[in-house]
């Protein structure tokens, strides 16, 4: 309930983040991070330069295949590296 003397908007914050923090650990909320698929083509020569890249990224391998003479990779990384 808003009123106009005893509340604010700083009020309503602080008193939704406190709400939060205390419910998410015992609701088991999962703070997730955005992930990209990703595709890339390289040449044979370099396959294991881009899934080790890929890998310190703590990227997932989905599989490779080739494309003529190029190699496609696929794999889901973390947007934040």
């Amino acid at each position: 309930a808003f009123h106009d003397v005893d509340s604010s908007v700083l009020a309503f914050e602080i008193a939704s983040r406190a709400c939060f923090k205390e419910a998410a650990p015992r609701l088991g909320v999962q703070l997730l991070e955005p992930i990209m698929k990703v595709e890339v083509v390289t040449p044979e020569d370099y396959v294991g330069g881009v899934i080790g890249d890929l890998n310190g990224r703590r990227g997932q391998i989905q599989g490779q295949e080739a494309r003529g003479v190029a190699v496609v990779i696929n794999a889901m990384v973390p947007l934040a590296n």
